[in-house]
């Protein structure tokens, strides 16, 4: 581990390994729960995305610690993608800004111009990026069903059967060769009431 200027001087850094995807989850639960007000992150969900060929973790993250423990990390996670969380408890420190700072470094070492990370609106990160001069790219939400609101499976639409040229003898259609028909909208969704829209910045 070495501690980097701009860190307080009793916190180190290193590259991030497997095994810690657990204090990551951690490290994510409690931003998440401080945020929003409730936890979303799966520790699975974090692991599956480490496990993706393409990726490597010893080069594209970077973590800061306390002793031993996580307090703060950052990832490159592929092109103009990135991930980020500070405990609560150790902002205002000038974590969040050095990390931020190595985002931008790591996305320019591969060649990247444009790079970006979700924060929830009005939120500690979003009033962090936009001091450091970032700008945003785009905004969504987290939508809930009502309670009691249930999706209805789509229906089975009529298909057509197309065969091959020269094949004459292909069998007809049935279900499981039919392509379920779903316009992507979720009919009475409404807007999580405890989750702010989340925007996507880019340094300006």
């Amino acid at each position: 581990m070495q501690n980097d200027s701009g860190l307080p001087p009793h916190l180190t850094t290193r590259p991030l390994r497997h095994t810690d995807s657990r204090a990551v989850f951690e490290l994510m639960a409690a931003h998440e729960l401080d945020t929003v007000g409730e936890v979303a992150i799966e520790e699975a969900d974090i692991f599956a995305d480490w496990q993706r060929p393409s990726f490597d973790i010893e080069s594209s993250t970077m973590g800061v610690f306390d002793g031993e423990r996580l307090v703060a990390y950052g990832e490159h996670s592929r092109a103009d993608r990135a991930d980020a969380a500070v405990h609560p408890a150790y902002r205002g420190r000038g974590i969040g800004t050095w990390v931020a700072h190595w985002i931008v470094a790591k996305a320019a070492e591969r060649g990247v111009p444009v790079v970006g990370m979700p924060v929830s609106a009005g939120s500690p990160g979003e009033v962090l990026l936009r001091g450091l001069g970032w700008r945003q790219r785009w905004e969504s939400w987290i939508l809930r069903l009502p309670e009691g609101v249930d999706i209805p499976a789509p229906p089975i639409s009529p298909a057509t059967c197309f065969a091959p040229p020269g094949r004459t003898n292909m069998p007809p259609c049935t279900r499981s060769s039919r392509t379920p028909s779903w316009n992507g909208r979720r009919e009475n969704a409404t807007p999580l009431p405890t989750s702010p829209p989340r925007r996507c910045g880019a340094p300006g």
